[in-house]
């Protein structure tokens, strides 16, 4: 017997303009200029999330009991895997930004508002229309992954980017 108020035309009518992981778009902003634009770079992204946000409980001890509530907002780390171009001017592009940042050799460190710089994440429709643009702020890279080589495969190669960023927002799209 069917239960009273279930339709499958409406259960399938509300599942068929599903959000799909597929359809984003990165926009990296170097701030400084370099071999690549944004509009170039964000062919090159192969994957990346939306990072977490978490608020840290703090516990109150009354009478006895515990109370949790609400601290600290904490934003996840952001992480991008990009797909390596033939001369490797994305990559050192990446790895002149870190050495803005903390140059090895001099051991100068740069001014934070020269090296950070805000990033975008677009989320998009099926059919690559804009649905959330999330802003992370004055993000840097802080870490410049490894580069694997193999003689067995015929992946292309990647390289994930790892940035720290002060906060996200959401975006008037």
């Amino acid at each position: 017997m069917a239960q009273q108020g279930f339709n499958i035309d409406d259960f399938k009518a509300n599942f068929q303009d599903l959000a799909r992981a597929y359809t984003f778009m990165v926009m990296i902003e170097m701030p400084f200029d370099t071999s690549f634009n944004t509009e170039q770079t964000k062919y090159l992204v192969n994957s990346t999330t939306i990072p977490s946000s978490t608020i840290e409980e703090i516990e109150i001890n009354w009478q006895g009991n515990v109370f949790p509530v609400g601290g600290t907002h904490t934003f996840a780390d952001w992480t991008v895997t990009f797909r390596l171009d033939r001369n490797a001017n994305l990559r050192n592009d990446f790895l002149e930004w870190h050495k803005r940042i903390h140059n090895p050799e001099t051991n100068i460190h740069g001014i934070p508002s020269e090296y950070m710089q805000d990033e975008e994440i677009w989320q998009l429709d099926a059919q690559g229309e804009v649905i959330k643009k999330m802003q992370l702020v004055n993000a840097w890279p802080s870490e410049i992954g490894e580069i694997s080589l193999d003689y067995g495969t015929k992946e292309f190669v990647t390289f994930d980017v790892t940035f720290k960023y002060l906060y996200y927002k959401l975006m008037v799209v």
